[in-house]
């Protein structure tokens, strides 16, 4: 299993491991971004990465696309394209 931790609240998830991200935040029952419901195009469901970035899946090409579109530090990421596959820190900026 992996970890998700959610900042500032400490909420934590575990998951499967290669579970989507975003797919764990809806999950979480928190609010994230979204008016493409998921399929890589609007960026709105970025979250930042506080631990274990080497825990998710690098950048797909999709995700690399949206990165440099919308001038993303790499602690930035889009959470419809990542897997988790350990343990983590997030948050973004309105939990």
């Amino acid at each position: 299993m992996a970890k998700i931790t959610f900042l500032p609240s400490k909420k934590t998830l575990n998951v499967e491991p290669k579970t989507n991200l975003m797919n764990a935040i809806i999950e979480a029952q928190l609010p994230i971004g979204s008016s493409c419901g998921g399929e890589g195009i609007c960026a709105k469901c970025i979250v930042k990465v506080i631990k274990g970035n080497e825990n998710l899946s690098k950048p797909n090409a999709n995700e690399k696309k949206l990165i440099q579109r919308e001038k993303l530090n790499p602690t930035t990421r889009v959470s419809c394209q990542i897997k988790v596959l350990g343990d983590v820190e997030i948050t973004t900026g309105y939990w």
